[in-house]
């Protein structure tokens, strides 16, 4: 589980920047937050001296950095499962773009997360052509200093003999692979030896994240995969869709053959942006297997209940994302997983939503994480929820972000959330110069608890 991750210098970041997944001691300040409920399943118990919170969920105006938190996240997890990259290849990283003095600066990264109890410190300092610094540090025995496990500067590396110890001809191999525009866990995938704290931190990045959705649709045909393969999903789903009133009873999933045009495959082959791995794929290949998804829909016609059966692209907008967004979260509960959504309400009735953050919230024993972007306001309002839970960004007005969490903010007791969101009593709205924009009255005489 993510404890904090901190970033500067990165897309609209360029000033350090914290998101803290540690609950606020009055977290549930509304009235009717959590009344009459026994344990708050939002706050997961990882030991004796530590609790972490399960959801992070981010508003603001358009262009104010909600993403790019979620890019930030990802951009880290992504580059620590790179395992190849040609020479001179560029990192990936993109530093703050409005000044001129962060644009040659590097990025940096810092995560502090538990793996099986303990917790670890990852570090990482990288501009568009090579990694800087890289760190890695453990907290052992739960003591609030950490221990170094190895550090690298440039491309020359460091371990701590007293938590490994690695020989010459070991230590030698992993230099060679050290490439300067790669992670350390690069050079170590290559070179069959156990470090200790360092193999339990790679499985972290490379099993603990679920695919993100930023800007790119990927819920739809990962949920096509998950029930083909996994009755329990579809059994899940068929469950979930009957609760939230969708009329249906039934999903197939079956492989068909697709046949690759000749001139499609060669115009990828030829195109110089084609990945190099893709290509090898699709060399010798005439065809590639695809998910055919049908669903049956069960209606009553005068008294007669009659099912019709209908292709995934005959469904609702609607229908397709909660079909991936719950089955993606299914998988993310079980498995204990780290989940980043952009614009979690697209498509879906703001009932809807509140229904699955809902379940997502009262899942109980999971240390699963999910941290999203919305624009639907209600959630503020949602019992299920703890203030601590919600994040406003914002821009100035030289262009860059920063991240404040509701549940630190004082003298802030509102009867309505939602309500002192709209009226800008929390930030994050965007600023819209109009004659015309009138408070309603029940807005403006929104007063403060006692």
């Amino acid at each position: 589980m993510i404890q904090e991750f901190r970033v500067s210098n990165f897309l609209s970041f360029r000033d350090e920047t914290v998101l803290s997944f540690e609950p606020v001691r009055d977290g549930r300040r509304s009235k009717d937050r959590g009344k009459g409920k026994g344990k708050d399943n939002l706050v997961h118990r990882v030991n004796d001296k530590t609790e972490l919170l399960r959801l992070a969920i981010f508003y603001g105006a358009n262009a104010s950095g909600k993403t790019n938190i979620l890019k930030a996240i990802s951009f880290l997890v992504s580059f620590c499962k790179k395992r190849d990259a040609k020479a001179n290849a560029p990192t990936g990283v993109t530093p703050f773009m409005l000044n001129s003095n962060t644009r040659n600066l590097p990025s940096c990264f810092n995560i502090r997360f538990f793996v099986d109890g303990i917790r670890y410190w990852y570090s990482l300092e990288l501009d568009s052509k090579k990694v800087i610094f890289e760190a890695l540090y453990v907290y052992k025995n739960n003591s609030p200093q950490p221990t170094s496990v190895f550090k690298r500067t440039h491309n020359t590396l460091e371990f701590n003999a007293s938590e490994n110890t690695i020989s010459s001809t070991a230590k030698e191999l992993l230099q060679l692979y050290c490439l300067s525009n790669l992670p350390f866990f690069a050079s170590k995938a290559k070179v069959n030896i156990q470090l200790n704290y360092v193999d339990p931190v790679m499985e972290f990045f490379e099993d603990s994240f679920m695919d993100s959705e930023i800007e790119n649709d990927i819920l739809f045909t990962a949920a096509e995969q998950f029930v083909s393969t996994a009755p329990e999903v579809k059994e899940h789903l068929l469950s979930f869709l009957k609760e939230a009133d969708f009329n249906i009873s039934g999903i197939t999933s079956q492989k068909e053959e697709v046949t690759i045009p000749d001139n499609l495959r060669n115009a990828i082959l030829s195109d110089s942006s084609t990945p190099d791995p893709i290509k090898e794929q699709l060399k010798g290949r005439s065809s590639f297997n695809k998910i055919k998804t049908m669903f049956t829909h069960k209606v009553n016609n005068n008294g007669v209940w009659e099912e019709y059966e209908f292709s995934s692209q005959e469904q609702s907008l609607g229908t397709r994302r909660i079909f991936g967004l719950e089955s993606y979260l299914y998988i993310m509960e079980e498995a204990n997983n780290v989940a980043i959504l952009d614009e979690i309400d697209s498509s879906l009735h703001p009932d809807l939503v509140d229904f699955v953050l809902s379940r997502f919230a009262n899942c109980r024993g999971s240390e699963s994480q999910l941290i999203i972007t919305t624009h639907y306001t209600g959630l503020f309002d949602n019992s299920d929820l703890r203030d601590d839970c919600f994040w406003i960004t914002e821009k100035d007005k030289t262009g860059a972000s920063s991240i404040r969490s509701v549940g630190k903010i004082k003298d802030v007791r509102l009867t309505s959330k939602e309500k002192g969101y709209r009226l800008g009593k929390l930030g994050g709205t965007p600023k819209i110069e109009s004659e015309s924009a009138v408070v309603p009255e029940e807005i403006r005489e929104l007063t403060l608890f006692d």
